[in-house]
C-alpha cells in the first residue's frame, strides 16, 4: 500500500512522532490530506553540531513526562535517522499570518479540531508569516523505526504494514 510521506530533518521528526509537535510548519502549502507516514532524514546537521546537540538536549529536557513516556524502549537513541518513525493525518494546511504568533492568537481550529498556539509549538517550529502550518492529528509513533530513504516534498512510501 502507498502512503504520502514527509521527510523530516532530526530531532523535529522524533518531536511530531512523541506528540510534542502537532503543527508542521513549511515553506509551501500542500492541499493533500489523509494518511501521512513522518521520516526521520539521515541529515545529522541539527544533532551533530555543539550547539544543535543542545538544543537537541533542551527539546528533551522540556518535554511533558507523558511525552517523554513514548519513546519506545526498542529505539536504539531518541533520534533515529534514515527511517519512517509515525504515521498521522494530515488535515488541515493553512498561511501563517503576522497575527498568529503576536499574542492575540490562542490557536487554530483546523480539522474540527482546536490546536493550541503553545510555547513549546513556537519553539519547534518556524510560524514567520508567509510560511505554512500544517496540522497533524492521530500521530501514532513505530515502536520500531522502518529504515527506508527519504525524499524531498511529500512522497509515496510503499507501506509495508496495514492500518484499521
Amino acid at each position: 500500500m502507498k502512503i504520502k510521506a514527509l521527510t523530516l530533518y532530526q530531532p523535529w521528526a522524533t518531536m511530531v512522532a512523541i506528540g510534542a509537535k502537532m503543527i508542521e510548519t513549511r515553506s509551501w502549502p500542500t492541499d493533500y490530506k489523509g494518511t501521512l507516514a513522518i521520516h526521520a532524514g539521515k541529515n545529522r546537521r541539527y544533532l551533530s553540531r555543539i550547539g544543535d546537540q543542545f538544543m537537541a538536549q533542551q527539546l528533551l529536557a522540556q518535554l511533558l513526562p507523558e511525552q517523554k513516556a513514548k519513546f519506545p524502549a526498542t529505539w536504539l537513541q531518541p533520534y533515529p535517522l534514515g527511517a519512517i518513525v509515525a504515521i498521522c493525518e494530515l488535515v488541515h494546511c493553512r498561511q501563517v499570518d503576522r497575527y498568529d504568533w503576536m499574542g492575540q492568537q490562542r490557536g487554530w481550529l483546523a480539522g474540527q479540531k482546536f490546536w493550541p498556539a503553545t510555547n513549546q509549538e513556537k519553539m519547534l517550529g518556524d510560524y514567520t508569516p508567509g510560511r505554512y502550518m500544517w496540522f497533524l492529528d492521530n500521530i501514532r509513533i513505530f515502536e520500531q523505526p522502518i529504515t527506508c530513504k527519504g525524499y524531498q516534498g511529500l512522497w509515496d512510501w510503499d507501506c509495508p504494514l496495514t492500518f484499521s
